[in-house]
């Protein structure tokens, strides 16, 4: 049964084996990047992220960031880390991710959505019909309106015995 519930919980996309991919035939994937892949207001990647992400994409895995920020963020980012990226997806609504999946001829059921929020990204990948990957938030600062979801979100991650 599929459920709002991560198919897997890490620290850090750092820590997703890239082997995890291939076994479960995941040939996409989507990563949020506030919060992700860099803390809030932060502009470029590290050198282990880029490292990552090369590794991720030397295996033929296709990588793509989503976000609900602004398109000057995440094309700054999308340019460092030689990735395309969907600005302002609006998750966990998903018609603009749909219509970013089409345009890419990707197939939903061999995606992962990687992303540190609950209701925004792990509901907009169950929406999908993609495997969701949970990770730890990189900053402790949060923009003011998702401070408040964090605390529900944690309580709901107890009750699933996923915290």
């Amino acid at each position: 049964m599929r459920t709002i519930y991560p198919k897997m919980l890490v620290d850090s996309p750092l820590g997703i084996e890239i082997s995890f991919l291939a076994t479960h035939k995941i040939d996409t994937v989507f990563i949020d990047v506030d919060n992700t892949l860099l803390a809030p207001r932060e502009r470029l990647s590290s050198d282990e992220l880029k490292t990552w992400i090369n590794r991720v994409k030397a295996q033929g895995i296709r990588v793509f960031l989503v976000s609900n920020n602004t398109s000057k963020r995440i094309s700054d980012l999308s340019r460092d880390l030689e990735v395309e990226g969907l600005p302002r997806a609006y998750k966990p609504f998903v018609f603009r991710i749909k219509r970013f999946i089409r345009k890419h001829q990707v197939d939903a059921s061999t995606c992962c959505f990687i992303g540190d929020q609950l209701f925004t990204d792990m509901w907009a990948a169950y929406r999908l019909g993609m495997m969701g990957i949970m990770v730890n938030q990189i900053s402790p600062k949060d923009y003011f309106y998702t401070r408040w979801i964090r605390k529900i979100e944690q309580w709901v991650l107890r009750q699933g015995g996923l915290r």
